[in-house]
């Protein structure tokens, strides 16, 4: 199981068990599809990086933290909706997703706030199953970007992945980010 589409189909299952509420659940396709869980646009990527061969680089200055509890969930949510372009009532499925899974050592959803200068400018999220993480919402700010925090914000979340247990992340991903994954090790995978 090392493929995006393994993550898709482990990620959307459980979407499906967390959200219990009819509207919700109703909203869950449109989520899946920004998310490009189910078919990936032409331009987009997979990547795929075996955790031994990251290549850690923090030197963006940015202070990435995880999301510990409601109120920081709250910021990582409205960071999401205001960086991402998901339709509205989306972002709030993601939060029930980090919410869902508890904020402990263990939990296989987590979510990630970076900041700079005490500013809060971007986010990263990882669903972790067996083996398999799955990178997603990795944003910055329009006029925090080119300084390395997305990377940042990334390695987060793929080591947030590995803390439980996964070997393998996977991401789907554009051109540009195509290029920032492989400097970090990834490779391409089709």
């Amino acid at each position: 199981m090392t493929s995006f589409e393994d993550h898709a189909v482990a990620f959307a299952a459980y979407l499906d068990s967390v959200v219990d509420d009819a509207e919700a659940a109703a909203q869950l396709p449109a989520l899946r599809d920004a998310l490009h869980l189910e078919a990936r646009p032409d331009e987009a990527h997979d990547l795929l990086l075996d955790m031994d061969r990251l290549r850690d680089d923090s030197g963006s200055g940015v202070r990435v933290l995880r999301v510990r509890n409601d109120d920081d969930l709250v910021a990582w949510s409205q960071l999401v909706a205001d960086q991402l372009p998901l339709e509205d009532g989306l972002a709030p499925l993601l939060t029930t997703a980090v919410q869902a899974a508890g904020f402990g050592p263990n939990a296989p959803a987590q979510a990630f706030i970076g900041l700079l200068d005490g500013v809060r400018v971007g986010t990263s999220f990882v669903y972790a199953e067996g083996e398999l993480a799955g990178i997603h919402a990795v944003t910055t700010a329009a006029e925090a970007r080119r300084r390395g925090i997305g990377r940042a914000l990334a390695e987060k979340a793929i080591r947030g992945g590995e803390s439980v247990g996964a070997l393998h992340a996977v991401a789907r991903v554009s051109r540009e980010m195509r290029k920032n994954g492989e400097r970090m090790g990834a490779r391409t995978i089709e």
